[in-house]
C-alpha cells in the first residue's frame, strides 16, 4: 500500500487533479501530524484556524469524520498553547 501522500502526489500531478479532489478515504494520522502547527499559530483566531485545518485535512483525507477530527484536535491543542 502506497502512502496516503504518495496517492495524493499521484492523483494532483499524474491524473491531473484539481486539489479539492485529491484526499483519499484513508483513516491515516497524516492530516493530524500537520495540525499540531496550524493549531499553535492560529490559536488567537479559532475561525482562521479552524478552516486552516478543514482545508489542510482536505488534501489528505476526504471523509468528513476526519475533517471534524482534525478541527475538534485543532481546538483543544490551541487551548494548550
Amino acid at each position: 500500500m502506497k502512502p496516503i501522500s504518495v496517492s495524493a502526489w499521484h492523483r494532483r500531478v499524474s491524473q491531473k487533479r484539481p486539489w479539492h479532489d485529491i484526499g483519499g478515504a484513508a483513516d491515516t494520522t497524516e492530516a493530524m501530524e500537520r495540525t499540531l502547527a496550524i493549531a499553535v499559530r492560529h490559536a488567537g483566531d479559532p475561525a482562521l484556524m479552524s478552516q486552516a485545518i478543514a482545508d489542510n485535512t482536505a488534501l489528505t483525507q476526504s471523509r468528513e469524520t476526519m475533517l471534524s477530527m482534525g478541527v475538534a484536535y485543532g481546538c483543544i491543542l490551541a487551548q494548550l498553547a
